[in-house]
């Protein structure tokens, strides 16, 4: 069963006249993996969820609600894997409709959400793949 994913930006610029929001994108994979995980002040927290394939990656997106957050991919430091620094309330999108190159180098075996803020977050994030 395919699953579709919407990704659609929305920009505002003071001083400009309301721009309007991009057209809808509907990105369809077969297969998701989606998180959603509260992360205490302070702490670092591992999600474990089997293996995702970086070439079968359709779209991916993570987003830490109150606070920055560090996600870093397969390991606590991020060897072998990805770094990705997220500003709060802001989300890391890619999907394959997107000039640049899939983030994404290296399989992904797990997350690690590191917050060194001081307030706990809410970390949602997944990846959108094809089999």
């Amino acid at each position: 069963m395919a699953i579709t994913w919407t990704v659609q930006s929305t920009i505002k610029v003071p001083g400009l006249a309301t721009l309007p929001s991009d057209a809808a994108v509907l990105i369809t994979g077969d297969a998701e993996q989606v998180f959603e995980k509260d992360v205490l002040a302070g702490q670092t927290v591992e999600l474990d969820f089997g293996s995702v394939d970086k070439t079968k990656i359709v779209a991916l997106v993570f987003h830490s609600s109150l606070v920055g957050l560090t996600v870093n991919t397969n390991a606590v430091d991020a060897t072998g894997g990805n770094a990705f620094v997220l500003g709060a309330a802001k989300a890391v999108e890619w999907d394959n409709t997107l000039p640049n190159a899939n983030p994404i180098t290296q399989n992904v075996t797990k997350l690690f959400l590191i917050n060194v803020g001081a307030k706990t977050t809410v970390f949602r994030g997944g990846f959108l793949s094809n089999i």
